[in-house]
């Protein structure tokens, strides 16, 4: 597929893959370090979500994309990249 380049893009595809997720939220909060909330705001479309947030749960469902930014949600990043000496 191509790379996802927008918000709005991610936000789809993230979502689209959440409804799909076979796991719990709580197995989601736990490896994505996001809150239940957050989980919640995007299957309900409720709130926007932040970009970090977005592309954290992008990292996590392997979805490509474009964007640089900072990671404040660390846990699946850290955990799944290797470690630097």
């Amino acid at each position: 597929g191509s790379m996802v380049d927008s918000y709005a893009g991610l936000e789809k595809a993230v979502k689209r893959k959440l409804l799909r997720f076979p796991g719990s939220h709580y197995e989601l909060t736990r490896q994505t370090g996001l809150s239940r909330t957050h989980i919640y705001y995007l299957e309900q479309g409720t709130r926007k979500l932040s970009l970090e947030a977005l592309m954290c749960l992008a990292d996590f469902f392997q979805i490509a994309y474009k964007f640089e930014g900072p990671r404040k949600f660390e846990k699946w990043s850290t955990k799944n990249s290797p470690k630097k000496d």
